[in-house]
């Protein structure tokens, strides 16, 4: 798992700016997910906008990058320990 902060500006797919990305594979997308739908004291999960969020992807060659919610990301930020963590907008590239 890698952490990029650079500012990639508005996406109209997602309909917002992107300020950085988080590059995973499928085994760690699918734990992250995992914790995510199951909840915690720190993430309370809203399952229709992470389903919405989830569903909303972008398909490429080689990944899919996916957009979902700040508070979500925040939550994989602490669990993971991404220390170069910016609240802010992040894609998700899942490689």
């Amino acid at each position: 798992m890698k952490l990029i902060n650079y500012n990639y500006g508005y996406c109209n797919k997602f309909d917002c700016s992107i300020h950085g990305k988080i590059v995973m594979n499928k085994k760690e997308w699918q734990k992250a997910l995992l914790f995510l739908l199951r909840g915690s004291k720190r993430w309370l999960p809203s399952y229709p906008f992470l389903k919405e969020d989830i569903n909303r992807k972008i398909k490429t060659k080689k990944s899919e990058i996916i957009n979902i919610r700040v508070p979500a990301t925040e939550a994989i930020a602490e669990k993971y320990r991404l220390t170069k963590y910016k609240r802010g907008n992040y894609i998700i590239e899942i490689v």
